[in-house]
């Protein structure tokens, strides 16, 4: 469930700012190929960036919080809460 997160991210992102970008590149105007480039960056910079924050989140909590949310007879090390 949690490695879904950065893919549900994404699929919102992308949804919202293909406008933006399709209208972009279609431009002819100067700068706007530049933009382009540029918008792509920071979306794959913040995309990767909340990858990682969950990664870590997960790496450092991970356990107690699958305990906290499905009983404590159950058992999670913190690479399984990754993968």
């Amino acid at each position: 469930m949690l490695a879904r997160a950065p893919l549900q991210l994404f699929q919102s992102v992308s949804t919202s700012i293909l406008p933006h970008l399709t209208s972009l590149h279609a431009s002819k105007e100067e700068g706007s190929e530049r933009e382009f480039h540029r918008t792509v960056r920071m979306v794959l910079l913040g995309i990767t960036a909340f990858t990682a924050f969950v990664a870590i989140v997960v790496l450092i909590a991970g356990p107690k919080c699958m305990q906290i949310a499905f009983g404590k007879n159950f058992t999670y090390d913190r690479a399984g809460c990754c993968w």
